[in-house]
């Protein structure tokens, strides 16, 4: 089992990453003002290009169109997704600031536990905006990758030896790999990069055997021959791949989706969250949205704020129990 650890400073600023239900408003717009009356910001605690700013921009182009106002997505990348998260939990609850952030926002607390943020406190849950798997991504005809089941048996027979990338230490393809490893029992070599997208490429040149990498980044390089993907993470077939068979279906038990969701600063006014709970579910039909995410393989859902606080509620146990037994730590 390898035993990973995480920088103190990094560690520190993880913290920030937490999650809430929505909490009673603190904060109410001045008497007589109409929401929205400003430009909006909606933070993407990554770069640019990547699937949280994708999608985050095909959301804030359609709230522009039905309330009349900007709405701006404002990249603030750094420490996996904490900083841009800290800023937006720091914010105002004004309605004027809101955070697009994939379940990795629920894996800092289990990474750092003494420094994380409560997360019935510091973000306000707005909406599931979609439920994806992750994949398990190989290059064509890499002897011993031909399927998962081949690929456990060449892991077993080489423990230690097998290359698997993810997004970096922590992400939430590195837990879906330490939940492979611990039900399938087998040892790896966890290889972590910057982005989804230089696993993928790693995986295509050659640098690694595996890659655990989001339907949004492999689904391209699927379609045009350039990997092969073994599996899906989610507990059933994607109906974007359902020639790809599920983890679950080689290893019992398995199921690690990847979700996408909005969120806003602890304390936004009832009225405000409404609104904009109300505005998501309503373009969730709209063939310009849905063809959009279908084509990146996210199926929308915009959910009510309850489902996104109970699905993060229930995941967190489980994140902080993997980290536990994977001896992912920080320091």
């Amino acid at each position: 089992m390898n035993r990973i650890v995480v920088g103190r400073r990094r560690a520190l600023i993880a913290g920030a990453a937490a999650v809430a239900a929505p909490a009673p408003a603190r904060a109410q717009a001045p008497a007589g003002t109409e929401w929205p009356a400003r430009t909006v910001r909606i933070i993407v605690p990554f770069g640019a290009g990547g699937p949280n700013d994708v999608m985050a921009r095909i959301v804030a182009e359609r709230l522009r169109e039905r309330l009349g106002q900007p709405f701006v997505v404002e990249n603030r990348p750094g420490a996996g997704g904490s900083t841009g998260t800290l800023v937006a939990s720091q914010a105002a609850p004004d309605g004027y600031t809101f955070l697009f952030h994939s379940s990795a926002v629920t894996i800092a607390p289990a990474l750092n536990p003494r420094q994380a943020i409560d997360p019935r406190r510091d973000l306000t849950a707005v909406s599931l905006i979609t439920d994806v798997p992750m994949t398990v991504a190989a290059k064509p005809g890499r002897p011993g990758f031909g399927s998962l089941a081949e690929a456990i048996a060449t892991a077993r027979g080489a423990p230690g030896r097998v290359s698997v990338a993810t997004a970096g230490v922590g992400s939430a393809n590195h837990l879906a790999l330490a939940m492979l490893g611990a039900l399938a029992r087998i040892e790896t070599v966890h290889v972590p990069y910057r982005s989804t997208a230089q696993s993928v490429t790693a995986v295509i040149s050659g640098e690694v055997d595996l890659a655990f990498a989001g339907i949004v980044e492999a689904l391209g390089h699927y379609r045009e021959g350039r990997v092969r993907l073994l599996a899906v993470t989610t507990g059933e077939r994607s109906a974007v791949l359902p020639e790809v068979p599920t983890i679950g279906e080689t290893v019992p038990g398995y199921a690690v989706p990847l979700w996408f969701a909005m969120w806003a600063p602890p304390g936004l006014p009832r009225p405000i969250l409404d609104r904009v709970s109300a505005e998501l579910a309503a373009m969730r039909d709209v063939p310009a949205v849905r063809d959009r995410f279908l084509a990146l393989g996210a199926p929308p859902l915009m959910t009510a704020p309850e489902a996104l606080a109970a699905r993060a509620a229930e995941e967190m146990p489980r994140w902080q129990r993997l980290v536990a037994e994977a001896g992912i730590r920080v320091e």
